[in-house]
């Protein structure tokens, strides 16, 4: 299962439109994915309302889904990017993984101030979501150890994984169960991508059985996919 793909056409940078979109689930489907979490950007300074991103991920969800011919699972998501405003969106829920409490957050570029965990834990403690950590790869061990501290749902790029250098500091959190979910994080060139998801896979080995269990799990599929 990929759990982290921009896959959805228009909707944010990964796809500028259907022909891309139908590349990358092509190339999904070749590596063996039967389920992908589709989730395009979200970020509360373009201005965008979050019903508005909602009915738009939903149209390109149902665009991509009656001109594919692959038989892939399509989860409507959204990467969120944290900011110190939140935990206080009014229509928060709108933006989590299906119909699940999990929400997919991106941690800020810049300085990690109280003020940012504070409004990750108001997420968790406030509004009862579940929040996902999206490619833990990129932050540094000080703050990869930050965010084990708050138990949180940690999701790693499997371009980190085939990388000799990030998979050796990574794996030991793999195998903890730590780090207990695999994304492609597609964009722009999905059979690169998707080669890099199927080789990541491959290096995984047993583990990688616990982490479709464990995306299987979150998204209430009976049969991990």
């Amino acid at each position: 299962m990929d759990f982290h793909a921009h896959i959805l056409p228009g909707a944010d940078h990964g796809s500028p439109n259907l022909d891309h979109s139908l590349r990358q689930l092509n190339c999904a489907a070749e590596s063996g994915i039967k389920t992908i979490v589709a989730a395009p950007h979200y970020y509360t300074s373009d201005g965008i309302a979050i019903r508005d991103f909602a009915e738009m991920r939903a149209a390109a969800a149902d665009t991509l889904e009656r001109h594919s011919d692959t038989c892939i699972n399509i989860v409507q998501a959204a990467e969120v990017y944290l900011s110190h405003e939140t935990a206080e969106l009014e229509l928060l829920p709108l933006l989590c993984v299906g119909n699940t409490d999990y929400i997919l957050i991106e941690m800020p570029y810049g300085v990690w101030d109280s003020g940012i965990f504070d409004a990750l834990l108001s997420v968790a403690s406030a509004r009862r979501l579940k929040p996902i950590i999206a490619h833990v790869d990129r932050y540094s061990p000080d703050r990869l150890q930050k965010l084990l501290t708050f138990g949180f749902t940690l999701q790693v790029n499997a371009e980190a994984v085939c990388r000799r250098l990030s998979r050796k500091r990574l794996i030991p959190y793999i195998k903890s169960g730590d780090i207990s979910l695999l994304g492609s994080d597609v964009h722009d060139n999905p059979e690169y991508s998707y080669l890099r998801f199927t080789r990541a896979a491959a290096l995984l080995g047993d583990d990688i059985t616990a982490m479709t269990e464990k995306a299987s799990a979150i998204l209430g599929i009976q049969h991990p996919a």
